[in-house]
């Protein structure tokens, strides 16, 4: 996955992996919520004050999550 994002992306891999890492201070920052209550929180509660295309941004997600469920 990693290299195909790379390929798509025109970037390192390596660089996508050192990122990664510093965000979640290498797996140990992890979060306190689920994706699944984020991803619908931010897909269908969007503050109103906020653009029509962050909720439809994360509705996709939403859905792509879903995709990646088990069947």
């Amino acid at each position: 996955m990693i290299e195909a994002a790379a390929e798509t992306y025109q970037v390192d891999a390596q660089s996508i992996v050192s990122i990664n890492g510093i965000e979640t201070f290498y797996g140990r920052i992890t979060g306190n919520a689920r994706v699944l209550d984020a991803l619908t929180t931010l897909a269908f509660h969007y503050p109103s004050d906020r653009t029509r295309d962050r909720s439809e941004f994360f509705t996709k997600e939403l859905m792509e999550y879903m995709l990646l469920g088990p069947e």
